[in-house]
Formats: structure tokens, C-alpha cells, sequence
């Protein structure tokens, strides 16, 4: 006695797909991925904007304590490194232990040297190192009312007393990934 077995190889109307098809997958993928981007890129931008409000912050903290300290006095020409970093002019998370130095948040150096912008030593030169370029135009605009003169490498972007050449400041810190940022300030 033989059976026959009879298989429908075609799909009927009322069979149904089970798991999902590729498209779907993909799609899913795609989206994931989009949402992951969006995410990246907003977290960069929080993270930038923390930058720079973190060094406006300390450089505005450190002009008006070297003012208040130095400028009044006219001490400015007095004025290094060393003895603003021990004189307290540096916010302490910012000095390097056991030396006469201080980072700013780039990781590059913070110095003081005094500066003539009407008399000798009538003004006091704060540089930042080591500043992002992509930081540069944000944080020189955020500080510039508080300075005499702003100085981009060797690119003077503020003349003495004036408001800040815009074309100049964007060329300056456009040049590389990372500037040196010099601000001149004046007794207060």
C-alpha cells in the first residue's frame, strides 16, 4: 500500500509572512542610526558650550582679580607668571601643583607678562594657549568689552579701546585647530 502525499507549494491568499522582512530591518537601522547621530552631535555642542563658558568664566575672573590686585596700584610691570599663578589671580583648579604655573581648559598654558599700550607697563597681557580654533571667535567675543586690546597669535583682532575687527578675528582663528589668545587689559 503506498500513501501519497500532496504539498501546495504555492502560497495561499490566507498564509500569512511570519518575522520581519528585510526592508523593515532596515529601515529600523536606519532610523536607529539617524537617532544616534542626532544624539552625537548634540552632545558635542553641550560640550563646547561648556568649554566655553568654563574658560570665559575664568578669564573674566582673572582680569578683574588682576586688576584689582595689580592694575589699581599700577603694579602691572612687576606682574609674571609666577607671581600672578602665587598671588592667586589663577582660579587654584587651574594652577599646576608644586610650580609657579597654570593651564587653562585647553590644556595650554595661562601666562602674564606686563604690556605699554599709552605708558611702559601701563597694561597687563594675559595669553591663553592651546585654544580650539573652533572656540576662538565665542570666547574672544564674550571677553573683548573687558579688554584694551585682543590679540590672535600675532593678529591684533581688537585695536586699543575699539570694538572687535570681525573679519580679522574670523581669518585669525580660522587659521588652525588650535590659537594663542591674547588679551591686553588695562588698570580697570
Amino acid at each position: 500500500m503506498k500513501t501519497h502525499f500532496t504539498f501546495n507549494m504555492k502560497a495561499s491568499r490566507k498564509s500569512a509572512q511570519h518575522g520581519a522582512s528585510i526592508v523593515s530591518v532596515m529601515l529600523g537601522i536606519l532610523v536607529g542610526g539617524l537617532m544616534l547621530v542626532v544624539a552625537v552631535n548634540q552632545f558635542q555642542d553641550a560640550n563646547k558650550k561648556t568649554r566655553i563658558e568654563t574658560a570665559t568664566q575664568e578669564a573674566v575672573q582673572i582680569f578683574s582679580t588682576a586688576q584689582k590686585n595689580y592694575g589699581f596700584a599700577n603694579q602691572y610691570g612687576q606682574v609674571t607668571t609666577a607671581i600672578a599663578v602665587q598671588g592667586g589671580i589663577v582660579p587654584e583648579a587651574r594652577r599646576n601643583a608644586g610650580t609657579n604655573t597654570a593651564n587653562n581648559n585647553y590644556n595650554g598654558a595661562i601666562t602674564f607678562a606686563p604690556a605699554t599700550i599709552n605708558t611702559a607697563n601701563d597694561a597687563l597681557a594675559i595669553t591663553y594657549a592651546n585654544v580650539r580654533g573652533s572656540d576662538c571667535q565665542q570666547l574672544v567675543q564674550n571677553t573683548e568689552s573687558l579688554t584694551r586690546q585682543v590679540f590672535i597669535g600675532s593678529t591684533q583682532v581688537k585695536a586699543t579701546d575699539s570694538p572687535v575687527t570681525l573679519s580679522a578675528l574670523s581669518t585669525a582663528c580660522d587659521a588652525s585647530s588650535t590659537v594663542t589668545l591674547k588679551w591686553v587689559i588695562g588698570r580697570g
